[in-house]
């Protein structure tokens, strides 16, 4: 039985001959670093302080947005929706945030 093998849309950047994917460790290691870093960035930094503020309006969506469980299975689902749509640029943006978030843990 053939192995499935996933198809993406527009050129794959490769580093040393490897694809960097969700699939590769290194791929799964920026996702996961891009995906921690905009769940801390939409739940708790300071320069999204005011839109956090105003939706204490509504209860259930406040408790919706600084809830990094809630909040991450939605952002996670975008992270990965961009790793397989838009490679082209996500994956600069995704290092950038997964490099960001190196750098919170040091």
């Amino acid at each position: 039985m053939p192995v499935y093998q996933p198809q993406r849309v527009g050129p794959v950047p490769q580093a040393g001959g490897e694809v960097i994917a969700v699939t590769s460790p290194l791929g799964l290691a920026i996702t996961a670093g891009a995906c921690w870093r905009l769940v801390k960035l939409a739940t708790s930094d300071a320069i999204l302080d005011k839109p956090r503020k105003w939706t204490r309006r509504w209860h259930s969506v406040f408790l919706f947005v600084t809830c990094p469980w809630c909040l991450g299975v939605w952002i996670a689902g975008g992270v990965v929706a961009l790793d397989e749509l838009c490679w082209s640029w996500w994956a600069w943006v995704a290092s950038v945030l997964a490099l960001s978030a190196v750098a919170a843990f040091m």
